[in-house]
């Protein structure tokens, strides 16, 4: 972007004003190019994420799912991985749900044998897929490790009433309210995953606390708040 600036300033300087998802991404643009933005985050609609468990899908000692596609490391599938040795050490019945497209064979083969059978590598998946694993999960694990701009996939989870345990990532951190919403831990730390994970695990009140709070925080982030903000920006600029 520094390096871009000078072509693209006169084509920005036309407009007349910008919306950006987050304050991180607003502080991008103008450390790079300049001006301002209002910050207007992603939204979704909640209704959407209204799914059922299935049984299928469910761990005797709980369940945690991960979103995103296996063949990109910032997504920090990896990370998940390597804790999950720890994990069903402790939790044999645990199930770990992983949807997203990718070579889950090669996945596979990278987790000791003892626990290959608890990971289940569900490929890509349809909204009414995704929104079921999302409302079965006791702990939905957001492990990436950088380049993240907002978290619509927090908001997913949120949204469908699973906890969330994500990497302190300023992003995320800002989508669970410095983690009143959600745990966090640090980017990169398998082994600091699987403590928080299983403390959550452990604990079906923390998880009921997390869940509520995630539903009510979540209703901000809907597209029947969000549309009236940015028809706000338009009709600004229309006024204009």
């Amino acid at each position: 972007m520094s390096a871009a600036a000078g072509l693209l300033r006169p084509a920005l300087e036309k407009i007349d004003a910008r919306i950006a998802v987050s304050e991180n991404a607003r502080s991008m643009m103008v450390q790079h190019i300049g001006g301002e933005a209002v910050v207007i985050p992603n939204g979704l609609y909640t209704a959407h994420f209204n799914g059922q468990a299935r049984p299928e899908w469910q761990g005797a000692d709980g369940t945690i799912s991960f979103l995103g596609r296996m063949d990109e490391p910032r997504k920090g599938l990896g990370v998940l991985l390597a804790a999950v040795p720890r994990l069903v050490s402790e939790r044999r019945g645990l199930r770990v749900l992983v949807a997203g497209a990718g070579q889950a064979e090669e996945a596979r083969r990278s987790l000791p044998p003892f626990c290959r059978d608890n990971v289940v590598f569900l490929g890509a998946i349809d909204d009414v897929a995704r929104a079921d694993m999302l409302a079965g999960s006791d702990v939905y694990v957001a492990p990436h490790l950088g380049g993240e701009s907002f978290g619509i996939v927090l908001l997913e989870a949120m949204a469908a009433g699973a906890p969330v345990l994500a990497s302190d990532l300023a992003a995320f951190r800002q989508v669970l309210d410095g983690g009143l919403l959600g745990e966090l831990f640090e980017p990169g730390n398998a082994d600091a995953l699987a403590t928080r994970a299983l403390r959550l695990l452990g604990s079906a009140d923390e998880r009921t606390k997390l869940r509520g709070a995630g539903q009510n925080a979540v209703q901000r982030y809907d597209w029947d708040v969000l549309t009236g903000e940015i028809l706000s920006v338009y009709e600004l600029v229309a006024r204009r």
